[in-house]
């Protein structure tokens, strides 16, 4: 969660498909560029034993 807006904070969502298996994150920025917000993930491969997809709030 961003903080800042109303008492719950900001929210966002956006979709990628056919993600290469690694290391990856999300940025946060402001329209003129600066980082306010990042999370980092791991996809796996496609026929690993990754458990269910998993909502993350902070």
């Amino acid at each position: 969660m961003i903080a800042g807006g109303r008492e719950d904070g900001y929210r966002g969502y956006t979709t990628k498909s056919k993600l290469d298996p690694g290391e990856w994150r999300v940025d946060v920025e402001t329209k003129d560029g600066r980082v306010i917000g990042r999370i980092g993930f791991e996809v796996g491969e496609e026929d690993s034993d990754v458990g269910p997809f998993e909502t993350i709030e902070r």
